[in-house]
């Protein structure tokens, strides 16, 4: 991640957020080289990306030991931005695994608190958002797709999520 994997680790999720299917190759070198970058928990930002590519690579013992580091330093009081990162690293592995009701219930609640992810950057914020809102429409749900539409920071750009126009 030094030349900064965990922005391929975005682009490949936009890619699918926005309609496109899912290259399970891709993937597994995105989440090998993830690995090879920060091979433990400890940095907020990047370890969300590394857990969100070990779902994507549906590498579950590696996302299992990721977040079980990320809430041990939580714990420990080490982990800055507190359960945030985690709980929303959750809602992200919910929806790659296909569980997205699961990742509606579990990323919603924290949109408002996107601004603790550690990265700070816009794109970050609208990959959870962009995320809900297309578990949203893949459940048919379409009022809670419209109050996130509303209730949204507004940016230069109409998400780029397949299903909202």
């Amino acid at each position: 991640m030094r030349t900064r994997s965990y922005d391929s680790v975005q682009f490949l999720w936009r890619w699918e957020l926005a309609g496109n299917p899912r290259d399970p190759q891709r993937w597994k070198v995105v989440d090998t080289f993830a690995h090879g970058w920060l091979p433990r928990a400890g940095q907020s930002f990047p370890d969300m990306h590394v857990v969100l590519a070990d779902a994507a690579a549906d590498d579950e013992a590696s996302l299992q030991t990721r977040l079980e580091q990320m809430e041990e330093l939580e714990r420990a009081g080490r982990y800055p931005q507190g359960g945030v990162v985690p709980a929303v690293s959750r809602g992200l592995a919910a929806y790659a695994r296909g569980d997205y009701a699961g990742a509606i219930a579990q990323l919603t609640p924290l949109l408002d608190k996107t601004e603790r992810l550690g990265g700070g950057s816009r794109a970050q914020f609208d990959l959870v958002e962009f995320t809900a809102m297309r578990a949203c429409i893949l459940l048919g749900r379409s009022d809670e797709l419209a109050r996130l539409l509303a209730t949204r920071r507004h940016g230069p750009a109409k998400p780029a999520v397949a299903g909202v126009h």
